[in-house]
């Protein structure tokens, strides 16, 4: 039974491709979420600094009353690992332009 397990559910090729994309996803989130974390603590935590797209992306996290930048981070991991899958692909492909919300142009 282990074989077949590891053989025909394991390693299916439809569930590791979904797999792969998940962690796509969420290394993803991290790291566009992330990097508008640093930027902000770079510049004292002065919206006037940041880039609009990296306010924008400040403004959507839960994060307003976090001091640390550990905390900061926590933060961000408890966040987008609290996703569904649904949530965390949307959130994903709308804020890399992959959708925009748009039926067709």
């Amino acid at each position: 039974i282990e074989v077949v397990c590891r053989d025909k559910l394991f390693n299916d090729p439809g569930k590791l491709e979904s797999e792969l994309g998940g962690f796509e996803v969420v290394r993803g989130l991290m790291h566009i979420f992330g990097e508008a974390l640093i930027r902000d603590e770079a510049g004292g935590r002065d919206p006037n600094h940041l880039p609009p797209r990296y306010r924008r992306l400040i403004h959507i996290l839960p994060l307003a009353s976090v001091a640390s930048r550990y905390e900061r981070l926590l933060r961000l991991t408890d966040y987008v690992s609290g996703m569904t899958d649904r949530f965390a692909v949307t959130r994903f492909h709308r804020l890399t332009g992959h959708s925009l919300g748009y039926e067709s142009f």
